[in-house]
């Protein structure tokens, strides 16, 4: 009869860690769930940015294609900031249909301008996602598009 209660202990300690264990793996797999999720909207919002990229690529290829100026932007207008411009960051005026396109994707096509404006001044990758406030994936992706 003592080898019974030494089986059923052992048992119940077995059966404690074990119920242990999984308590411990479902907080686990609830973390990681959490975390797919953050991944998951990240990475839809990296998809509806490459969207309105490609969108807005194509239409400054068509925009090329037929011969309508491009625009150019300011690091100063892109951070609302108003002041002297240099010689060489002046705007150019945009057709009607340009300017709703603009209005569409303006908080991309600011940063896109910006970026690429920079990198033409001579400023490094790591240098102009450090000034405007992005990743370093996403100024090699503009840069590489435009390329």
């Amino acid at each position: 009869m003592g080898d019974n209660y030494v089986l059923l202990i052992i048992g119940i300690i077995f059966l404690s860690a074990v119920l242990w264990e999984i308590r411990k793996n479902k907080i686990e797999i609830i973390e990681i769930e959490k975390r797919l999720e953050e991944k998951e909207t990240r990475l839809y919002e990296m998809y509806e940015a490459f969207e309105n990229i490609m969108q807005y690529t194509l239409s400054e290829i068509e925009d090329d294609e037929m011969g309508i100026n491009s625009t150019r932007i300011t690091v100063a207008q892109v951070n609302g900031v108003s002041g002297s411009k240099l010689p060489d960051e002046q705007a150019v005026g945009l057709p009607d249909e340009q300017i709703n396109e603009e209005n569409k994707y303006s908080d991309y096509n600011n940063t896109r301008k910006a970026v690429l404006l920079m990198h033409k001044n001579g400023n490094t990758e790591e240098e102009i996602a450090k000034n405007l406030g992005i990743g370093i994936g996403e100024v090699r992706l503009i840069l590489g598009l435009k390329r």
